[in-house]
Order: C-alpha cells, then structure tokens, then sequence
C-alpha cells in the first residue's frame, strides 16, 4: 500500500471526536453484509506463556517459518486470486446480479491472504513492486472512469499501480459496503460491456501478480527461498521488521492516515484516505494485519488453529526463540501487545469509514503503536535493529 506514516505520538491527542460522515453515508452502524472470513478476534486471542521455552534452532525456525506460514499464506493468495478472477470472468460472460455478487463475496475470500501477508512484505514481494501492484491506495478514480468511458485500455496498465489491484477491484464490484446493484448503478448501466472487460482485466492482473509471487518464492531457479534460509539470524531479524513495518502502517497511516486528516478539518480527504472503504471492510483487514504479526510470531497459519484462546505457539517458533533468549515475560509481552492491537481495532463502529476519529481509533492506534515499541524492544535485545525510515507518496 502506498501511504503516509504520521508519527501516532502525535496523533495520540486528547481530543474527541465522533462519527464522521460522506454526504452518501447514512448507515453508520452498518457492516457491510459479506461475510468475513474471520470472526471477532477476541475468538481467536492468544493465551499468554506459563514457563520459558526451549530455544529453537535458527535453521529449524526459518524453515517452520517458510513451511507453516508463507508458504500456506501465498499458497491460498494464488488460489484465491485465481478463484477471483474465474468469478469476475463468469460475470463478464454472463452480467447477473447473481455473478457480480458471486465475485463480491470472491474479492472478500482473496483479500484475507493478502492482508494476513502484511508481516513480511519483503524479498519478491518488495524487489518486484508485487505490493503496489495489488494494493496501490488511494485510486485514481478519475482515470478509472475515464477508461471505462472510453474503452481504451492502454498496454501498460499493468504496471499503472493506481488504477489496477485489489482496490480498483474492489471500487468496481462494491457501493456503500454491498455488491452493485446492476440495475440501478448508472455507473455500470452507462458502459457496462467496457466496465466488465475492465474489471477481468484487473482480475487477471491480480492472477497473474500472486503466481508470480508464489513462483519467486519457492519454484524459480534463484527462488528466495533459498537466500531466505542461508541468510540464517539475520532472516530472524527481517521477520521482526517485517512486523514492526505492518504495525506502524495499521496505526499510523491506515487509521492515522484519515485520522490526522480528519482533525484537521479534511473530512472528504480522510474519508478517501479509509482503505477499502468502498466494501466497508477496513476493519477487518486491519484485524488481518495484525494477525499476520501473529501468525509470524507463532509460527502457524489458519483460521481454525487460533480459535477458542487455545493455540500455542509451533516448537521452531519466533515466540519460543524469545522465551528461550529472553524469558516467558519478554514472549507475555509480545503475546499481550498483539492481543491488544487486534482487539482494540476490532472495537472501532463498524464501519470504519464512518467513525474515523473516534476515540476508538485513538486507542487502537495507541496499541498499535505499543506492539510497534515492543517489537522493536525485542529485537534490540536479541541484538537486531529496527528500520524506522518512513515511506511517503
């Protein structure tokens, strides 16, 4: 995602402010009526360590790490891209209301992997621009319109990250938190043929950037796997930036972002500065993030391992090697601090779009900004150190 981190310090002001509004929006409790792939996350909160672990070998943890959580996670984004994109083509060949909302339901099932991919957004991911690619925000709408109207879809689109990706996908299928209505959209009803081969388009963009990903990762002949596991500790260290990175952005650009702009007196700027605002699923995909630095820190992957408070972390885990290296009380604070970011995210009024500045989003960020300082702390200590050079537009 393209952003701008605000310091959350500065953010982390006293003042109260509550819902926030587009002159569309008149359904400011309302979620978005797709169904989630994940549930709320006090479901799945992870129990805190009764003793110290072993010490997991280096070799061992790299390897569980790729095997039980990248590789599972970029196994079910190439998959769910190209589900996606056979639901997009079947509505292209077919335009029901049956088929577009069968794609709006599709885009929600592949955007899960995605955002729970967000911990390690580095190797191919980064050094291909693949990030970009399929999660560019804000949009270019008025390009968008523009070529839906026109018809012209110039060859370099592919590469053109503020009008393709999962966003744009999204700006296509979604109004106000619910599939378009093909009978009524005038949007779609005045150049529907040029505004489905777009939306196919972009679908199969998609497609074609996760299996890219995926192949860079584990089946190409200088596949990153391999530099991953030989760059031993030093891969340990880039797991807990990669961490500290999605941390920082949730906090302080994905709510911080329209957060700052909303103080300041920018309210249409802050409501288009909401990712995926126009599914109403920003929370959601916020709570993913956050699930993506716990999933990283376990060592596991997938929706059913961490329901119910019972999941423990895998024996070559990234919370055993704190345990062992530092103690059960460094592994507790980890595990309270992921926590605690979830679930304070989650208690932001749905949808997010619609409660910007609310003073649950000063505290989620705030426990964003903790987890963030945690996993610093952790990583100075185990001898590491943590990038905090800041991304802009």
């Amino acid at each position: 995602m393209k952003k701008i981190i605000y310091s959350l310090a500065a953010l982390a002001m006293a003042v109260t402010f509550t819902g926030c509004a587009s002159d569309d929006d008149n359904t400011s409790g309302k979620t978005s009526g797709k169904t989630s792939l994940w549930t709320n996350p006090l479901n799945d909160t992870i129990p805190y360590a009764t003793s110290k672990a072993n010490a997991p070998q280096v070799s061992a943890l790299l390897q569980d790490y790729v095997d039980n959580v990248v590789k599972p996670t970029y196994t079910d984004l190439k998959n769910g891209n190209a589900n996606l994109n056979t639901k997009v083509k079947a509505f292209l060949n077919n335009p029901t209301q049956a088929n577009l909302d069968a794609a709006a339901n599709e885009w929600i099932a592949a955007r899960a992997p995605w955002e729970t991919s967000e911990a390690f957004l580095f190797g191919p991911v980064a050094d291909l621009e693949l990030d970009p690619n399929m999660d560019s925000w804000p949009l270019k709408r008025a390009e968008i319109q523009e070529m839906i109207k026109s018809g012209n879809f110039p060859e370099e689109i592919s590469t053109a990250q503020d009008i393709i990706g999962f966003h744009t996908l999204e700006y296509l299928l979604y109004q106000d938190g619910q599939a378009r209505d093909i009978a009524t959209d005038t949007e779609y009803k005045d150049y529907k043929d040029n505004y489905a081969k777009y939306m196919q388009q972009v679908a199969q963009f998609l497609e074609n950037d996760a299996a890219t990903l995926y192949a860079a990762w584990f089946t190409d002949a200088d596949k990153y796997e391999t530099t991953f596991y030989n760059e031993g500790v030093q891969s340990i260290y880039e797991i807990l930036q990669g961490m500290w990175d999605i941390a920082n952005e949730v906090g302080g650009a994905k709510i911080g972002e329209p957060y700052a702009l909303y103080l300041d007196g920018q309210e249409e700027d802050a409501l288009y500065a909401v990712e995926s605002w126009y599914s109403w699923h920003s929370r959601e995909d916020y709570c993913n993030n956050i699930r993506s630095i716990r999933n990283c820190y376990f060592g596991k992957y997938g929706e059913s391992v961490f329901r119910n408070g019972n999941a423990t972390p895998a024996a070559n885990s990234l919370a055993n090697y704190v345990s062992a290296n530092l103690g059960k009380d460094y592994d507790n604070k980890m595990r309270a601090a992921i926590n605690d970011a979830m679930n304070a995210i989650w208690d932001i009024e749905a949808p997010f779009r619609s409660h910007i500045a609310s003073d649950q989003s000063k505290v989620a960020m705030e426990k964003c900004a903790t987890l963030r300082d945690v996993i610093k702390e952790i990583t100075g200590k185990l001898g590491g150190t943590i990038s905090e050079e800041e991304e802009e537009e």
